[in-house]
């Protein structure tokens, strides 16, 4: 399948920061030997442009399986890998910018509890990508599916009874399997089938749409994948909080993301103090407060 321009770029300029970021593996020597192989022109220092300025110029004449074939040596990675690498993080019109791409796998017997969970998600920047709900409209529906699972960043199961017996979430499981992609699943009633059924996954069945978003989001927050911590990005929105109802709805997105390392207990405790809408204010105080003695802090928190 041939690779669309914004696919081609992403890739071409993974593979030159990586001669950038480790020059004494990509010395000039190991660059030609590999230029050689996939026989390209060689890329020399000039007076006008350097060896990667000139790696970059060659690979853009180059073609697409020349590229992606560079890039499987360059980044270490299978060819369905660098496939995949090349179109996650680019802006396929599926997901919403700068929110962390979650996939929701699900039995279509439970859309609209799946897309409840997804705008909750969505409150602590997580797009929960529903097949129902996040596909554009007059397109054909397999082909934005097949983009969202070779995009996404995490993969969520959402397993109920006709989970396992659906075609459709079997396949959108093997893919993320074949992917690699950081999978987690959430057992309502029924435990995933083949290769993730070892693992003692959680079990949700009767919780609420937010109960399970919270759980979904320390999740994704435990495995690194958001840019951004969740929380780090929670804690800038309490900071800027400008007035009391908003400071007590970043309080509770903070306070429902549980215990806290030492350091965001440290930082907690200066937006307290540096945020009047937040020390002074009574909303924020009232979610604030259980939820500093159920983790035996000090209340207010000790001025910085």
């Amino acid at each position: 399948m041939a690779l669309h321009a914004r696919e081609r770029f992403s890739l071409a300029d993974r593979v030159i920061a990586s001669f950038e970021q480790d020059t004494a593996r990509w010395n000039q020597a190991r660059m030609h030997l590999l230029f050689q192989q996939f026989e390209l022109p060689l890329p020399f220092d000039s007076d006008y442009e350097s060896r990667t300025e000139a790696a970059a110029r060659i690979l853009g004449d180059s073609g697409d399986g020349t590229l992606t074939g560079l890039a499987t040596v360059v980044l270490d990675l299978p060819d369905e890998s660098v496939r995949d690498l090349a179109t996650t993080g680019v802006d396929t019109g599926l997901w919403k910018d700068g929110y962390v791409r979650v996939f929701l796998s699900h039995s279509a017997v439970e859309r609209v509890f799946v897309g409840e969970v997804s705008r909750e998600l969505a409150v602590f920047g997580v797009h929960g990508f529903v097949a129902h709900d996040s596909m554009e409209e007059e397109k054909s529906w397999q082909p934005q599916i097949e983009v969202a699972l070779r995009t996404a960043e995490a993969f969520v199961a959402l397993v109920h009874p006709p989970f396992n017996d659906s075609a459709w979430c079997q396949q959108e499981v093997g893919w993320a399997q074949g992917r690699a992609l950081a999978s987690y699943f959430i057992r309502f009633g029924a435990d995933p089938r083949g290769f993730p059924s070892p693992t003692q996954w959680p079990s949700r069945l009767g919780r609420t749409a937010r109960e399970v978003a919270v759980l979904i989001v320390n999740w994704v927050e435990r495995q690194g994948i958001a840019s951004t911590s969740i929380l780090d990005a929670l804690l800038d929105g309490l900071a800027g909080a400008s007035n009391y109802y908003d400071a007590e709805a970043a309080a509770k997105q903070v306070v429902e993301l549980g215990d806290l390392s030492d350091a965001a207990w440290d930082r907690l405790g200066t937006i307290y103090w540096e945020n009047d809408q937040v020390s002074h204010g009574i909303l924020a105080n009232r979610t604030l407060k259980p939820f500093y003695e159920a983790h035996d802090r000090e209340f207010p928190p000790l001025v910085p």
